[in-house]
């Protein structure tokens, strides 16, 4: 069998179990130029289209107008987000939590990880807030839980450290609200600030 990687332009021939790597496209001569219809088939391990057809899909774009262009981005668009449900459903990726975050990250990208982050630093904040009220008012000792901890691990642990670690952990225990929140969230949020094109 012989591979082709579009990437490196390199051709890879599978014998007796070996990988042998051969010469360049471009070095091999015209009979395997990329363009010949012989080896167009190769190219479809990478990519749907042959280099005609991304050439030939070039020339029409360029004649495209600025409002052609966002139309038909729209129209794509909405055909991406409708596979993407399709494949989430086909794999059942689409009733899971994880499954739907991946969907999202896929629709939104970046954003969506800002979003994840910046409840997860407000969560770290609250519950930070929180202890210090709770030390203050007397409902809570936050030195009594780290001297428990000292006297567990056999640490001396620093009284601002040991706030930090321990705020940590609790914020680690909201984990299992926090993901739900984000996903039902994230789709407001990131249309807000990066409408989409669909």
């Amino acid at each position: 069998m012989i591979y082709c990687c579009q990437t490196t332009r390199f051709l890879f021939s599978r014998r007796g179990g070996s990988l042998l790597v051969g010469s360049r496209l471009n070095a091999v001569g015209p009979a395997l130029s990329p363009h010949s219809t012989s080896l167009s088939f190769l190219y479809r391990y990478y990519t749907p289209m042959s280099p005609a057809e991304e050439e030939e899909e070039n020339a029409r774009v360029s004649k495209l107008s600025a409002t052609q262009k966002d139309d038909e981005l729209r129209k794509l668009n909405r055909k991406i987000s409708l596979l993407n449900m399709k494949q989430g459903i086909l794999t059942g990726d689409y009733y899971t939590y994880k499954g739907k975050f991946k969907s999202l990250v896929l629709e939104y990208g970046a954003p969506i990880f800002v979003w994840y982050y910046t409840v997860w630093i407000s969560g770290f904040a609250m519950v930070y807030g929180g202890l210090q009220v709770g030390q203050s008012m007397g409902f809570l000792d936050v030195m009594e839980l780290i001297s428990k901890v000292e006297a567990y691990t056999g640490y001396n642990l620093d009284p601002t450290l040991g706030t930090l670690a321990l705020t940590l952990a609790l914020n680690e225990l909201l984990e299992p609200a926090r993901i739900p929140f984000v996903i039902f969230t994230a789709k407001p949020v990131a249309n807000y600030f990066f409408p989409p094109k669909f």
